[in-house]
């Protein structure tokens, strides 16, 4: 179970604790910080540089809770390397997906482990192209470099559920999904994404635009 260490308002911890699946231990009653994985502090809370100071310390992530009033403050605190993000109070599930993406950068997580019937396997992420479902074997299927496939006994859903959070991973459509640090070409003429090992998939001109508009693949690159 993930502990996370709360120093916030009280209703606002039993309002955690009720919708998110994570055990919440208020800072009055944690006796030792080694085994929790986060530590989540109000802005309003006394000493709270000392406070966000001590975690950061013993490399514990720190996720500050703001109001809309306090914009400024936010700001410096984002300035600080001690502070992991700055989360609106009232904003349960911008809360929720600050933790998944605060434990994914903690454990570094860049690797599937895949359960087959009979086999397993470790995979790196970025060996990974794509990810579809086959309706015939009735498994999804993850498209490795090599032309090689792994199937998994999991559902397309539950796959999909899992990688939700990990950016590199974007939903192209019902039954497939793309990993879009391995896209090499979008291919307009064709209707097809190529990637880096040049396999590729068709899709429509459309999902090529909605792809590169909503993830913004021109950014961070020189654009020629």
């Amino acid at each position: 179970m993930i502990r996370i260490i709360t120093d916030i308002d009280e209703k606002l911890q039993i309002l955690l604790k009720e919708t998110l699946d994570y055990e919440f231990i208020d800072e009055n009653n944690i006796l030792e910080k080694e085994n929790c994985n986060i530590f989540i502090i109000d802005i309003n809370r006394e000493n709270l540089l000392e406070k966000i100071k001590s975690y950061a310390k013993d490399n514990i992530p720190v996720i500050v809770l703001v109001g809309k009033d306090n914009i400024r403050e936010m700001r410096k605190l984002l300035h600080l390397e001690y502070i992991t993000d700055c989360v609106l109070r009232q904003e349960i599930f911008d809360i929720e997906e600050a933790i998944e993406t605060t434990l994914n950068k903690k454990f570094n997580l860049n690797e599937f482990y895949l359960n087959d019937t009979y086999q397993r396997g470790i995979i790196r992420f970025d060996q990974v192209s794509y990810i579809t479902y086959c309706r015939v074997s009735r498994k999804t299927e993850l498209h490795l470099w090599g032309d090689e496939i792994f199937t998994v006994k999991s559902s397309f859903s539950e796959v999909e559920e899992k990688l939700s959070k990990i950016k590199i991973f974007y939903k192209l459509d019902r039954s497939t999904i793309i990993n879009i640090e391995l896209i090499k070409i979008l291919d307009y003429k064709e209707e097809r994404i190529i990637f880096k090992d040049s396999s590729y998939i068709y899709t429509s001109k459309s999902k090529l635009k909605e792809l590169e508009d909503k993830r913004m693949l021109s950014f961070g690159r020189v654009i020629l």
